[in-house]
């Protein structure tokens, strides 16, 4: 599963594969539909289904499409898939049983457009699958100051943030949230402006603007940590 950012808002995308020999009640993709449902996060999802059914332009159904639909319903799930094109095609069986998942959350710009298979050769049982989103945000370099702030208000803003925090059973989910709350109490001490480079710093490189972001956002997280532990002394 990777997050990224569109249209101001934080995307959830992953790929999901239902084994054949398997249920479609999956209980991780369970979890995630409930924790993005939870938090009105949008979700795009990539499956290969293994299932056949009429909601995805098959003409025929089998045992798993009433627990595939079942979970849809659940969920209030819209299938993105648009034609009747195989997905999966072998020299003994072609289907469609590759599907894109829209959860509710996910507003109509993010809302993938022009769906379809591609022709192009993938070298595998399952095609290529192609649609547009809307557009992604412009790379902005920012920068903060964090010098003379205010470190007591915000070591008191992200013990509040943290008091009703819950964890989900995804590590990275869980990264993500900590990450979306540091940046949200470090904009109230400190808010970001767009870093301006004196003419002339030739030597001045993206992976240096990158370094330097990053140890901005270490040296606040350890002031947290140190200020966690002289509280609990």
């Amino acid at each position: 599963m990777i997050a990224f950012k569109m249209d101001g808002r934080t995307v959830y995308c992953a790929a999901v594969y239902f084994d054949i020999n398997l249920t479609v009640r999956l209980q991780n993709f369970v979890q995630l539909l409930e924790f993005c449902d939870s938090k009105r996060i949008p979700l795009i999802v990539g499956a290969d289904s293994n299932t056949h059914s009429v909601l995805w332009g098959c003409e025929e159904t089998n045992k798993r499409d009433e627990d595939f639909k079942d979970q849809i319903l659940r969920f209030n799930l819209n299938v993105a898939n648009s034609g009747g094109e195989y997905t999966f095609s072998t020299s003994r069986a072609n289907s469609i049983i590759d599907i894109t998942l829209i959860n509710p959350s996910t507003p109509s710009s993010l809302f993938p457009k022009n769906w379809r298979v591609l022709a192009e050769e993938s070298f595998f049982d399952h095609k290529y699958l192609s649609f547009e989103l809307g557009e992604f945000e412009k790379e902005v370099k920012l920068t903060r100051k964090l010098k003379g702030v205010d470190w007591p208000k915000f070591t008191v803003g992200m013990d509040a943030a943290f008091s009703c925090f819950e964890e989900s059973d995804f590590l990275e989910t869980d990264v993500n949230c900590f990450y979306e709350i540091l940046y949200e109490q470090l904009d109230k001490i400190a808010s970001r402006r767009t870093r301006k480079l004196r003419e002339g710093s030739h030597w001045w490189t993206p992976e240096l603007s990158s370094m330097r972001e990053e140890l901005e956002h270490l040296l606040a997280v350890r002031h947290w940590q140190k200020s966690q532990t002289f509280s609990s002394v």
